[in-house]
């Protein structure tokens, strides 16, 4: 009788680790889904500013040089000179690449996977003593 009350309480017992491990498995791939929409729902927003701020820098980029136009009458010293200013702020920009890009992206993506790592652990904990005074009550 007690071998059958020992059986039956390792199969039980297998049965909740097994049931655990499933449920981790599913919280795990619910998370990283997570994380994956947080990262690409922030590329897709910088790629949408990007394109819109390299719209508004072609339209301002004409209208410079029209303006230009009236101060010189040579419409290709205006294109060059133009030129000249996007070349400066190009070098600018390669320059300060790793606080202005490089840097940023990391945090993002840091703060991104970190946060929910830290979710996940209180999560785990909240479920632990969940099922610990679950334990208490029988």
């Amino acid at each position: 009788m007690e071998n059958k009350e020992k059986r039956a309480t390792i199969t039980e017992l297998f049965l909740e680790l097994k049931t655990y491990y499933e449920r981790q498995k599913e919280h795990k791939t619910y998370l990283i889904a997570e994380q994956l929409t947080r990262v690409i729902s922030s590329l897709a927003i910088v790629m949408v500013v990007f394109v819109l701020a390299l719209v508004i820098f072609v339209f301002l980029g004409m209208a410079v040089v029209q303006w230009l136009r009236n101060i010189i009458d040579s419409v290709a010293v205006c294109y060059l000179i133009y030129a000249l200013f996007l070349l400066l702020i190009l070098i600018v920009f390669y320059l300060n690449r790793r606080r202005w890009i490089i840097l940023p992206l990391a945090r993002l993506m840091i703060s991104v996977f970190i946060k929910a790592e830290e979710e996940s652990e209180e999560t785990n904990k909240q479920s632990e003593k969940k099922e610990d005074d679950d334990d208490d009550e029988e």
